[in-house]
Parts: structure tokens; sequence; C-alpha cells
């Protein structure tokens, strides 16, 4: 039964035509830049 719903399974993505703020891209780039890396890199840029 698992194997049968992983093999059903889809992504649809629908993105909607409105703009988002520049507060919350700004708050998504430094979560970004906070997050955990592999092997400790330091990723000082996107």
């Amino acid at each position: 039964m698992f194997m049968s719903l992983i093999r059903k399974r889809r992504s649809v993505r629908r993105y909607l035509a409105k703009s988002v703020e520049d507060e919350k891209i700004e708050i998504l780039i430094e979560s970004a830049l906070r997050a955990p890396s592999s092997r400790g890199v330091i990723h000082g840029s996107l």
C-alpha cells in the first residue's frame, strides 16, 4: 500500500500573481544565511 501511494504522489505548484513585501523577502534571506549547512560551511551570500 505504501509503495502505491508513493507512485501516485505528485507535486502541483500554483503561484499567485501577487507581489511579496520587501520585509518578508529580507526575513527569508536572513533566515537562509543563518541556517545550518553541511560541514559547518559559512556562506556569506546567496
